[in-house]
């Protein structure tokens, strides 16, 4: 059979690589955990302790030694996505120049849709700034982004932090400019979706960002805010049972957590 001469490891590997190029949450996070076995329902932990207390010194006196407590937390693999799709001949499909890359970069564009979107909806786990009144003008969005920065220094994210901006289209075209340009011949950062620049910010658009049914939650964050882990765990051709067809199928794990929540605002706005 034909599906047995695929090339499965070649392929998971490009689908995992260009999965994460097509996402916009996830370029932006505490990805620490790259090298463990990440699988569905594994528990993986993140370690973190307690800022030792800072005391005063006196000559001749002993100092306190403490023991900073443990304050690690969980990130759990909870979401499973997949992909199925059947074609003639895989074989065939490899021989022919630009078929396979094709099919395959549009099952990693809706899985990265799907993560995106996920990653979307945990920002509202950060610290809410919601304007009530509606964004309608380049001032009221310049005012509603400063007030997010100052939201985050006021949790203590020293200014020379670098920081992540994710706005919505509408946003974008309100707030545009107010954006450092980007370097004219810096073709990767656009194509990583970068739009400009604010404060020490990269400024990011997304159509993913969550709609409350009111407000879009637009962030700003560090890349420490959030977490997050993912494997492309199987990539397996198959001869379907009834049909004359080769298929192939994949399998994304991934889980992701708001574990600095200081660090992510999430900036309510509506539009009207």
């Amino acid at each position: 059979m034909s599906y047995k001469n695929f090339v499965q490891t070649f392929w998971s590997s490009h689908i995992q690589t260009e999965l994460a190029a097509e996402c916009v949450f996830t370029d932006f996070v505490n990805r620490e955990f790259e090298n463990e076995v990440v699988k569905f329902g594994a528990h993986l932990k993140i370690l973190g302790v307690d800022r030792p207390t800072i005391g005063t010194y006196v000559q001749g006196q002993d100092i306190n030694i403490e023991t900073p407590n443990d304050n690690s937390q969980f990130l759990d693999i909870t979401e499973q996505k997949y992909f199925a799709f059947e074609i003639e001949d895989i074989d065939e499909a490899q021989s022919k120049q630009g078929l396979m890359e094709t099919l395959t970069e549009e099952a990693r564009v809706a899985l990265a849709q799907d993560t995106d979107q996920f990653m979307a909806g945990l920002v509202s786990q950060g610290t809410k700034l919601t304007k009530s009144t509606a964004i309608t003008t380049e001032a009221l969005a310049k005012a509603a982004v400063d007030d997010a920065f100052v939201k985050l220094w006021e949790h203590n994210v020293p200014v020379k932090e670098s920081t992540e901006l994710i706005i919505t289209p509408w946003f974008y075209n309100l707030f545009k400019n107010q954006l450092q340009s980007l370097e004219t011949d810096n073709m990767k950062l656009l194509k990583d979706g970068v739009v400009g620049y604010y404060q020490n910010a990269i400024v990011k658009m997304s159509n993913n960002i969550y709609n409350t049914g009111t407000y879009d939650n637009m962030c700003l964050r560090t890349k420490k805010a959030m977490a997050y882990a993912d494997q492309i765990s199987d990539i397996e051709p198959f001869r379907p049972e009834k049909r004359f067809t080769d298929a192939l199928k994949g399998l994304h794990v991934y889980g992701a957590k708001v574990v600095r929540p200081k660090e992510l605002i999430c900036i309510q706005v509506k539009a009207s």
